[in-house]
């Protein structure tokens, strides 16, 4: 992870229709927040300052994310997402899934490492045109 940390965040592009789907959600009026939670998942200490000014950025930037705000978390993203009125979350993370759909509902973005995640507030989507349907409704 160390070694190929600056890789993973800096190659992989998002998801298909993310940059779409998003655009339109801003368009419509919806305030898009992004909360991460990278210097939780490992990232090493000399990195987290990059990736905060730097790298979360410049990704967003080249893959045509649009955003409001961008919420760096340490710890649990509960206080960040309660604190900042976030009524909506799409996450794959298990544990944060888990957390805020005791609180709000949240979006399931389908992953192999989140496929026993079941309970109330959670609504499992498989892709951004499922997300935009979901939130539509």
């Amino acid at each position: 992870w160390n070694e190929y940390i600056i890789y993973y965040a800096t190659k992989y592009p998002a998801r298909e229709f993310a940059s779409e789907i998003i655009k339109k959600l801003k368009e419509e009026g919806h305030e898009i927040y992004i909360v991460t939670a990278r210097d939780d998942y490992g990232v090493p200490k000399e990195y987290v300052g990059k990736m905060r000014g730097e790298i979360v950025p410049k990704w967003l930037e080249e893959n045509k994310i649009p955003y409001d705000k961008i919420i760096y978390t340490e710890g649990s993203k509960l206080p960040y997402v309660v604190g900042n009125y976030i009524e909506l979350m799409i996450e794959d993370s298990p544990e944060i899934i888990k957390e805020l759909s005791s609180k709000i509902p949240v979006l399931c973005f389908n992953c192999q490492y989140n496929e026993n995640i079941k309970g109330q507030n959670i609504t499992r989507v498989y892709g951004w045109y499922e997300v935009y349907d979901k939130i539509k409704k």
